[in-house]
This record gives C-alpha cells, sequence and structure tokens, in this order.
C-alpha cells in the first residue's frame, strides 16, 4: 500500500487517475504537498488529496508568488550590478527585470545496457517535475541509432521495421 501511495502523484496522469499526496493539513492547505513527482516520504499519516483539491492550491500559491514577485526586491526581480537583492528601487533607475525562465532543453545519451533505468529516471526526476508545472508543453522526443557492422539479420529488419510503423515513428529506415 505504501508503495501504490508513493508512486501515484508521480504518474504523468495524475491529475485524472491518480491523486497528490501531504504531510499534514493546516489553515493555509496541505503541507508538502506532492502532485507529479515522487513524495519524499510516505508513512501512514500520509494524507491521500484529491487532485482538484491539490491544483487549487498551487494555483493560490502561484498567483501569491506572483503577487511578490512584482514587488521590488521580490523573488524573481533581477540585481543590477553593485545593487543587492532587496535593494530598492531609487527613483529614475528604472523598472526591475524579471527573468523567470520559460524554456527547457535537455539532451542526454542513455545506456544502451541500462536504457529503461536510464529512461525511468528521466521521466520521474525530470519530466514528471515539469508537467506538474500547469501550463507546461511538453515535446519529447526519441532517437535511435543502432549500428551493426556484420549487418542487421532479416528477422530483426521485418520486425522492428513493423514494431516502429505499429508505434507510429515519424521516420524510421534501415540503410
Amino acid at each position: 500500500l505504501l508503495q501504490t501511495v508513493k508512486q501515484g502523484p508521480a504518474s504523468t496522469n495524475w491529475e485524472a487517475e491518480g491523486f497528490a499526496t501531504a504531510s499534514g493539513i493546516d489553515d493555509g492547505g496541505y503541507l508538502d504537498l506532492t502532485m507529479g513527482s515522487l513524495p519524499p516520504v510516505v508513512t501512514s499519516a500520509t494524507l491521500l488529496v484529491k487532485p482538484s483539491l491539490a491544483v487549487a492550491q498551487r494555483e493560490r500559491e502561484m498567483a501569491h508568488q506572483a503577487a511578490h514577485a512584482e514587488q521590488p526586491g521580490g523573488v524573481g526581480s533581477i540585481a543590477r550590478a553593485g545593487e543587492k537583492p532587496g535593494e530598492e528601487d531609487e527613483p529614475g533607475d528604472g523598472p526591475t527585470i524579471s527573468r523567470a525562465p520559460t524554456r527547457f532543453y535537455g539532451r542526454i545519451s542513455l545506456d544502451p545496457e541500462r536504457h529503461a533505468r536510464d529512461f525511468g529516471k528521466i521521466q520521474q526526476e525530470v519530466l514528471s517535475q515539469l508537467s506538474a508545472e500547469l501550463g507546461t508543453a511538453l515535446e519529447i522526443t526519441v532517437e535511435i541509432r543502432a549500428t551493426n557492422d556484420e549487418a542487421f539479420n532479416d528477422t530483426t529488419v521485418r520486425n522492428v521495421s513493423e514494431n516502429a510503423r505499429t508505434l507510429n515513428f515519424e521516420h524510421h529506415e534501415f540503410e
């Protein structure tokens, strides 16, 4: 049961088929709310949270953070040269520029002997974190290059070609 509770919020489809977790609840909402990734700790006291309640709390938190980011020296403001973070702007200095990142790009080569384990880690540690952010559009591309100096046998060519076609690869070929 504990393993299921730990895996539930990490599901890529957690909002429709899963749940979020929390370590407790107070007046401000759920404590240590986890959704779209593995919770840090699961105990018999871990709370299961309906996805709609978790998303609503996250939206409130993001609105609160956005309100503070607009204040001079708030989260997300950029200090100018010689200025300490949080210093007030002097009149005439111009606006404080917020430069929160809006794009992520990553590329990695997987160990061919352990590709399933490595891709699983990527899903848990990167993709689930990105997909947990509301409004994130993910594009995931898998590129496979295989060479065999002795040539691929006919069965392999036929099976891989058929599987690639069935799986709707954008492009696939042997040469």
